[in-house]
C-alpha cells in the first residue's frame, strides 16, 4: 500500500494500524499520540508494550521479510510518519554485510522475546523498554524522516534549481562558463544551500531526481545563453554540472544525459560533467566504461575538488578526463603557504603534460588572482568574480 511513497497518516483512537500476520510493507514512526502493541496468545490479544512520540514499530517485518508479529492499535489520536519498504531496504542494503546479518539476528531475537514476555502480566512494558533507542537517536531519526518528506515535496513542486557561478579567464576576467550549483527554494525556510539537505538526499536516494531536475534547468539556461551568443556572433559559455555518485552509477545515466541534450538542443561539447574523486575510484572499471560512453556522446568531464583525496595522481591517466578543478583549500592558502602554491604549480605542469585544463576554485581576492596568474593558472571561479545567482539575478546583473 505504501511502497514507493512517503506520507504522514492520522489515526483515530481505537483504530487498528496494522495486524499481526499481515505482510510488512511499511513501518511507522510516531510523531504524536500513543500506540499499543498486541500479540495473540492462546487465542486472545495480549499487550506487550505502549509506544509514544519518537518510537518506531513495524520495521522488523521489513528487515527480515516476514509477516508482522504483532498488531498495533492507536490508543489516542496519532500522527504517524510512514516509512516505506524502499526507504528502509535502501539503508539496510548500504550497510556492511555483517551489520545486515546482525540486524536480522537481532530482529529474530526480539520476536522470540515477544513470545516469552507476552504471557507475563508484569512484563507489559518490557518489549518497549528493550527496543527503545536513546532519545537523541530518536530525535535525529525523526528529523531525518521529516526532512526526507520535505525533500519529496520539493521534488514534486520543482523546488530545486541551479544558481550559477561564473568561471572566468584569469587573464581578462571574461566569463567562459558557469557552474550550476543546486539550491532548494524551501516553502518556509527560503533558499537553502546543499549543506542543509545534501546528506539526507544522498542517504534516501533522492539525490538522483534532484540532480536531474537541476540538470534539466541548467541545460535550458545554457540553450538560452547559446541562442543569445549566436545572435551577437559571440562564443557561448559552457555549463559545468555537478553529478552525484548515485546518479552517475544509475544504469540509465548516459541515456538520460543524451536525452536531456536532445531536448535542450545544446552542443554536447558545451557541457562539463563534474565528478568527485570518491565517485571516480568507487568502481574503476564501471566508471571507465561510463566515462567512455559520456565521451562518445560528446560531453566533457572534470574532476572536482582535486587534491583532497588520496589517489588523485594515480587515476588521472586511467580515465578520459578533460579538466581538473583545484580545491578551494589550496587556493585560499596560497597567500601564506608557499607549499600550497608549489602544489598548484605541479598540478598545472602535470595537467599540461596530460592535456587537461585546470580551473582554480575559491578565488576571493585580487592577490589570489595575481598569484595564480604568476604560476600559469588561466581559469578560475570564486566570490571575487561572483557568487552563485539564480538566472533572473544573473540577467539583471548583466544588464546593469
Amino acid at each position: 500500500m505504501y511502497a514507493g511513497s512517503y506520507t504522514s497518516r492520522n489515526v483515530e483512537a481505537g483504530e487498528v494500524i496494522c495486524r499481526e500476520g499481515e505482510p510488512g510493507d511499511c513501518a511507522f514512526l510516531i510523531e504524536q499520540g500513543a500506540v499499543e502493541i498486541m500479540v495473540t496468545r492462546h487465542g486472545a490479544p495480549v499487550s506487550v508494550g505502549r509506544l509514544g512520540p519518537g518510537d518506531m514499530f513495524g520495521e522488523m517485518s521489513m528487515i527480515d521479510d516476514s509477516p508482522r508479529s504483532a498488531t498495533a492499535v492507536a490508543r489516542e489520536h496519532c500522527r504517524l510518519i510512514v516509512v516505506t519498504n524502499d526507504q528502509l531496504v535502501r539503508r539496510v542494503a548500504q550497510t556492511d554485510p555483517v551489520l545486515r546479518m546482525c540486524l536480522t539476528a537481532l530482529t529474530q531475537r526480539l520476536r522470540a522475546a515477544t513470545a516469552r514476555i507476552a504471557p507475563q502480566g508484569g512484563a507489559r512494558h518490557a518489549l518497549a523498554q528493550s527496543v527503545e533507542p536513546q532519545q537523541q537517536v530518536k530525535e535525529h531519526a525523526m528529523r531525518q524522516l521529516l526532512l526526507e518528506q520535505e525533500l519529496r515535496d520539493g521534488i514534486r513542486h520543482q523546488a530545486f534549481a541551479p544558481h550559477y557561478q561564473p568561471i572566468v579567464s584569469l587573464d581578462d576576467g571574461s566569463v567562459v562558463g558557469y557552474e550550476a550549483l543546486v539550491r532548494w527554494q524551501h516553502a518556509e525556510r527560503g533558499i537553502l544551500g546543499p549543506g542543509a539537505f545534501l546528506s539526507a538526499a544522498e542517504a534516501s536516494g533522492l539525490i538522483v531526481p534532484i540532480d536531474r531536475q537541476v540538470r534539466h534547468r541548467a541545460l535550458g539556461f545554457l540553450a538560452r545563453e547559446d541562442a543569445k551568443a549566436r545572435r551577437y556572433g559571440a562564443r557561448a559559455p559552457y555549463m559545468s554540472i555537478n553529478v552525484a555518485a548515485q546518479d552517475f552509477m544509475e544504469p540509465d545515466f548516459v541515456d538520460e544525459i543524451a536525452r536531456a541534450i536532445g531536448e535542450s538542443a545544446v552542443a554536447p561539447q558545451s557541457i562539463m560533467l563534474e565528478l568527485t574523486e570518491t565517485c571516480i575510484i568507487a568502481d574503476p572499471a564501471l566508471v571507465a566504461a561510463k566515462l567512455a560512453a559520456c565521451k562518445r556522446i560528446g560531453v566533457r568531464v572534470a574532476i572536482d575538488d582535486f587534491g583532497t583525496g588520496y589517489s588523485s595522481l594515480s587515476y588521472l591517466h586511467q580515465f578520459p578526463i578533460d579538466a581538473i578543478k583545484i580545491d578551494r583549500s589550496f587556493v585560499q592558502a596560497i597567500e601564506h603557504d608557499e607549499r600550497r602554491g608549489a602544489v598548484i604549480l605541479l598540478i598545472l605542469q602535470l595537467a599540461a603534460e596530460l592535456g587537461f585544463s585546470v580551473i582554480a576554485e575559491g578565488i576571493e581576492t585580487a592577490a589570489h588572482v595575481a598569484l595564480l596568474g604568476d604560476i600559469g593558472c588561466r581559469l578560475g571561479q570564486g566570490y571575487y568574480y561572483g557568487r552563485p545567482q539564480p538566472e533572473a539575478s544573473l540577467e539583471a546583473s548583466k544588464a546593469a
